[in-house]
């Protein structure tokens, strides 16, 4: 059994948010091989039973702190290592030189004595593998032997230029220049991109470094269940974060009222603290026929009775985990350009993208009002769920570097 080595500042468990899905589908990928897992979080706002609910998925969870037991023992021999750490550099994976708002935020999110407590974890464990998740996290890793495989996951490119774009919809506001991206990246042996635009990007950045391409898988039914032919109700689920509250807003606004004159029976179903900060702040406002959910443990009833679902985020980054579960349910999707990123052409698409809100109603309407051609959207959702969203698929560019 070979054990990596992942330091994040997110939690994988519970997941609410796209990137706490994505580690944690890494993570129950990666048990599945019967790789043996330690991870460090490198933050310390986690209660005892979050903590506990993670310990019952890894085999080693360290929480980062200043008062870490690790960091306060020092036998001579460790002091005998970190002088020849001084004198004698192990490790190609230092932290990089300089200074600019990545390193700030790196410093908040990555602080120094992570390094020291990630060094100590390492001379109690036969480490394999190691893998960092977002960029800032790299720095964890400094004085390791550089024999040891340093992978990065970026979940995230803060230097393109859509996301400098998109900034104003993230907290906080994180868009870093090019050098300095660079800089924490090329410590790495593999750079992986969550979706084929940004590895792409991360290609052109990193001349000569391996790069590699891994979205996101989703647990697929046994069976999906199509709704009554009869069902108007559409779907939309997501976090609470700034661009699904605006692309929310947009729909509500200029969407909806079109959608429910035109089909009087419609009803829009929100879900996930998406639904609950709607619900918190606008109970009395709602338009008619939406109806608000909270976080949903078993999404296969969320999605069970929907006719379709809608992904109105109009900015952002990434690979939009939301559309990759509406296509693994086996229901049809609605979406502008940036909530299809990363999700590969098919023959028959599962999926109409549209240019603007009145496009949006518009292609909502006509499936509603097309049942028929509503049932060969969801088989074709369901199809290419198999072929493209299972684990094998999805991860299969990892394999080559695992241990």
């Amino acid at each position: 059994m070979k054990t990596i080595l992942i330091v994040s500042h997110v939690a994988p468990w519970p997941a609410t948010h796209g990137n706490e899905i994505r580690l944690q589908r890494l993570i129950l990928w990666l048990r599945s091989r019967h790789h043996r897992i330690v991870l460090t979080l490198t933050q310390p706002h986690f209660d005892a039973d979050q903590l506990s609910l993670i310990r019952s998925y890894v085999d080693r969870l360290e929480v980062a702190s200043p008062r870490h037991p690790l960091l306060s023992f020092r036998s001579r021999v460790d002091r005998c290592k970190d002088f020849l750490r001084k004198v004698l550099p192990l490790s190609s994976h230092s932290t990089p030189s300089g200074a600019g708002a990545m390193h700030d935020l790196a410093d908040q999110l990555c602080p120094i004595y992570v390094t020291t407590l990630v060094q100590r974890i390492a001379e109690q464990e036969s480490i394999n593998l190691l893998l960092a998740y977002y960029a800032f996290t790299i720095r964890a890793f400094a004085g390791l032997p550089s024999n040891i495989q340093l992978l990065c996951d970026t979940v995230e490119v803060f230097s393109m230029p859509r996301y400098a774009e998109s900034g104003a919809l993230i907290e906080p506001v994180l868009s870093f220049s090019p050098d300095e991206e660079k800089a924490f990246l090329r410590r790495c042996d593999v750079v992986i991109g969550i979706q084929a635009e940004e590895a792409s990007y991360l290609r052109r950045l990193l001349p000569g470094r391996e790069v590699i391409t891994v979205g996101i898988d989703s647990d697929l039914p046994l069976s999906t269940v199509f709704p009554s032919r009869v069902s108007q109700m559409i779907g939309i689920i997501g976090s609470d974060n700034l661009a699904n509250r605006e692309g929310l807003a947009l729909f509500l606004d200029q969407s909806w009222p079109m959608i429910h004159a035109q089909c009087p029976e419609s009803r829009l179903c929100i879900a996930g603290k998406l639904g609950l900060t709607l619900r918190d702040n606008d109970q009395h406002a709602l338009p008619d026929g939406v109806t608000t959910l909270g976080w949903i443990p078993d999404l296969s009833h969320f999605y069970r009775d929907l006719r379709l679902v809608v992904n109105p985020v109009v900015r952002g980054t990434g690979l939009k985990i939301k559309s990759v579960e509406a296509l693994a349910h086996g229901r049809p999707l609605v979406a502008y350009p940036v909530g299809l990123e990363g999700i590969t052409s098919s023959s028959e698409l599962p999926w109409i993208e549209v240019a603007d809100s009145t496009a949006m109603s518009v292609a909502c309407i006509a499936l509603l009002q097309d049942p028929a051609r509503c049932d060969a959207m969801a088989e074709a959702a369901r199809s290419y769920a198999q072929q493209s969203l299972g684990a094998d698929h999805v991860y299969g560019p990892l394999v080559a570097f695992l241990p």
